[in-house]
């Protein structure tokens, strides 16, 4: 995916609940990371926390990652 959420306040404040702190800015690792921890922690209501951050996310822009190209308009959010 190529653009960056506009609710990344959002989804910062919803990792706050859990105790973790999110970038200020939109980072797709630290996003990653939380919710891999979230999913260890507990599994049971991993889905519906994924469920939400996927709508917190909202729509997105595909486009084609040949291998060796740099997609353009990623700025580091995939």
């Amino acid at each position: 995916m190529s653009c960056v959420p506009r609710t990344w306040d959002r989804i910062a404040q919803l990792a706050s609940g859990f105790g973790d702190r999110l970038p200020n800015e939109p980072d797709a690792v630290a996003l990653e990371t939380f919710l891999a921890r979230r999913r260890k922690a507990e599994p049971e209501k991993f889905a519906d926390l994924s469920l939400a951050v996927v709508k917190l996310i909202g729509r997105g822009e595909y486009v084609l990652d040949p291998p060796g190209s740099e997609p353009p308009g990623t700025s580091g959010w995939r």
